[in-house]
């Protein structure tokens, strides 16, 4: 985000008010947050499928395990495939930034009378 807003006409920056900007970036930043800890609970629950998966196979005869064990290299070469495939399509359908939030036209409650937010001094 700051790539791009330095990438702006100054003019544009400076008619955004600073909680505009700092909105946008709190917003950016849950979304990540909130990215990561889906990432993460859906990898490690996928770990403990698969271990107990291939735990419940040795326990039944060890071959079945390997037989198991043997299909990771193929399931690996999909999965490889699979995201190399998908990356333009994603790409297509994702928005390229945030999308812009209209200046407010009151000032907030918390806002100091300063006359750059409209409000009177």
């Amino acid at each position: 985000m700051l790539d791009a807003a330095l990438r702006l006409p100054a003019e544009t920056v400076e008619r955004t008010t600073t909680g505009d900007l700092v909105a946008r970036v709190a917003g950016d930043s849950d979304q990540v947050v909130q990215a990561a800890q889906g990432a993460l609970r859906t990898f490690l629950g996928s770990g403990c499928t698969i271990l107990l998966t291939v735990g419940g196979l040795a326990t039944l005869d060890w071959r079945f395990a390997v037989a198991g064990l043997l299909a990771v290299p193929v399931q690996a070469w999909t999965l490889r495939w699979y995201v190399r495939a998908a990356r333009p399509c994603t790409r297509a359908r994702a928005p390229p930034t945030a999308p812009a939030r209209p200046p407010s036209s009151r000032p907030s409650a918390r806002c100091r009378p300063c006359g750059r937010c409209g409000s009177a001094r």
